[in-house]
């Protein structure tokens, strides 16, 4: 519904919906007055002084529910008119809105934190708005289409294990509208697994609850109410291996995993409740996510994230040795050589076409410190989209070796975490090994419906596993710690020893935006000083403070102070380096 207002007058127009009778009117409060003055609501509403931000407020509300309920019902259908809490001047797709999860109003997606800030429910409530992830927790309120159970039930649901949590994920119908709309979010093939696992930890709750309170529960519909939090809270813990003596979780990430997941089902009854005029089950539903808010913490995330900390204290955090990764590209370049000559002269060589495939992954992996699944997940058509063409105003900027380096690399743009745009660099040796992959393609047995790249031979619609290859070139080239050659510690490699070189502010944006990173994340998790660097950085300072010296080197970087290490040190110095070591690690004393 778009607004028929002119810039020379305003048109009286609008329609909204009573709640009670299903029907719409112009002047909605003016119907409430004379219609159902009876109800609970409009009597509370009667009740407060005449034109009052209060009363305007609870008006507000009560017409956003009855337009809530007509929406839903429009989306359901596939037919009709959304009735928005504020009409644009241009028509809109019934795709941009979402509801607002307090007063249920309905807002441009984008504009919903906003709202927020002046929402009338929370102005009622005298709360304040809640941070992150607003679009997330409103979806969960809109009806999902039952068109699309068909391919999640082949997808995810026809590819579960049959035992007997697979047997109540399939039986219970909470757990499969939470898998559905994950469904729906997640469309790359790759997460169907993802989904699955999601769904059967809410199914393994339900089975410790049935285990430890006898055959009550007979879904995580009975078990989302606020009558069985603490059953719940008790399931959790025991599901996660709470030890009640040592306060310390075996699986901390499974109690606050499930947490999440729980908070999510209980905005799913909400939003049915509120579709259905169910009062009672809204209530219920509300209660729990209070109950979630003021208790969870306390029962539950407070022990699981001190777990996740304690395992992090003087944990070794093992780099990959520099040798070890010239080996392993050294290793790479002769298989991908070797086989890319096979692939030549017999274009059908299957074996040859799948140790390309697999040398080339690991090779774009370790040159770009690219993650895995971003690499693996390459598609075909992307490829097309390689280029080395650059701004000749650009180009004449740089120096003569970084023209020449510009034209010896290739660059292509993938999609990298949480959507951010990330590039990959290739050498034009492996643009050859690159193009004759896809030239081979038809000749090796390769599904026409696989998309990707790295496609696995034979009929499948999946690509090779990124991790795997690596792991199985390190073990092959003999490299002296194979299990520190992952993308992961190959990543955390770059962004640490990135210190070394002492990046200015705008250098280091560009290495984080090249990472894929957030710079604040950057900093935070991958530019942790190691413990070397720590000592020869930062006892410099100590030993000049101990011998007298530190002002003879005022106004120099730490890499200039140069101090005689001969001997012992004094027993206070170690004592002061270690603290200091430890600080720096870990934040705090």
């Amino acid at each position: 519904m778009r607004t028929q207002n002119e810039k020379s007058k305003r048109i009286w127009d609008r329609q909204n919906y009573c709640i009670y009778c299903n029907k719409s009117f112009s002047k909605l409060p003016r119907h409430f007055e004379s219609k159902h003055s009876r109800e609970i609501e409009v009597a509370q509403i009667l009740s407060k002084t005449k034109g009052s931000k209060e009363r305007k407020w609870m008006w507000s509300v009560l017409e956003n529910k009855g337009n809530h309920v007509h929406n839903t019902q429009v989306l359901s259908k596939g037919q009709g008119t959304l009735v928005p809490a504020m009409r644009q001047s241009c028509s809109t797709s019934a795709n941009d809105y979402l509801p607002c999860e307090h007063c249920l109003g309905y807002y441009i997606r984008h504009d919903l934190w906003k709202h927020k800030k002046r929402c009338p429910s929370l102005k009622l409530k005298g709360v304040d708005p809640s941070k992150g992830r607003t679009q997330g927790r409103s979806a969960l309120l809109l009806p999902f289409p039952i068109t699309s159970s068909e391919a999640f039930s082949h997808h995810v649901l026809g590819k579960m294990n049959s035992d007997e949590i697979g047997l109540i994920v399939r039986q219970d119908d909470l757990i499969l509208k939470f898998g559905l709309r994950m469904f729906m979010k997640l469309s790359e093939p790759h997460q169907y697994q993802y989904i699955s696992q999601k769904m059967r930890m809410l199914g393994r709750l339900v089975l410790t609850m049935r285990e430890l309170s006898g055959s009550s529960i007979s879904s995580l519909e009975d078990a989302v109410c606020p009558r069985q939090f603490k059953n719940v809270t008790e399931a959790v813990r025991h599901v996660a291996g709470f030890d009640p003596v040592k306060k310390l979780y075996q699986t901390p990430s499974l109690a606050l995993k499930i947490g999440h997941s729980l908070k999510a089902c209980a905005a799913i009854l909400k939003g049915e409740a509120l579709q259905s005029l169910d009062k009672v089950g809204q209530e219920a539903a509300e209660s729990f996510e209070d109950l979630c808010s003021l208790e969870w913490s306390t029962e539950v995330s407070h022990h699981a994230l001190g777990t996740l900390a304690k395992r992090h204290w003087n944990k070794p955090q093992n780099l990959p040795l520099g040798e070890d990764v010239v080996k392993l590209n050294r290793h790479l370049k002769k298989v991908a050589q070797d086989n890319a000559e096979k692939l030549c002269k017999d274009p059908s060589d299957t074996s040859a076409w799948y140790e390309l495939s697999k040398a080339t992954l690991c090779q774009l992996i370790v040159f770009n410190r690219r993650r895995a699944g971003e690499v693996e997940r390459l598609l075909v058509e992307e490829c097309s989209k390689i280029t080395d063409e650059m701004n000749s105003d650009i180009l004449n900027s740089l120096s003569e070796w970084e023209q020449n380096l510009c034209k010896k690399l290739m660059r292509l743009e993938i999609r990298g975490k949480r959507g951010r745009r990330v590039p990959v660099l290739m050498t034009q040796a492996l643009h050859t090994n690159v193009r004759n992959l896809i030239s081979a393609r038809s000749r090796v047995n390769v599904s026409e419906s696989n998309i990707y790249l790295f496609a696995r031979p034979f009929p499948s619609p999946h690509s090779l596993r990124g991790h795997d290859c690596i792991r199985q070139f390190s073990i092959e080239c003999n490299v002296s710690h194979p299990e520190n050659l992952t993308s992961t510690k190959l990543r955390k490699q770059i962004g640490t020893m990135s210190q070394v070189f002492n990046l200015q502010n705008n250098e280091l944006d560009i290495l984080a935006t090249f990472m894929g990173h957030d710079i604040n994340v950057h900093r935070d998790f991958y530019r942790l000083p190691e413990r070397t660097l720590q000592l020869v950085k930062v006892s410099r300072i100590l030993l000049a403070m101990e011998q007298g010296k530190l002002i003879e080197f005022k106004g120099k970087a730490l890499d200039d102070i140069e101090i005689d290490v001969d001997g012992e040190f004094p027993v206070p110095t170690v004592i002061i380096c270690f603290c200091l070591c430890c600080c720096l690690r870990r934040k705090s004393c």
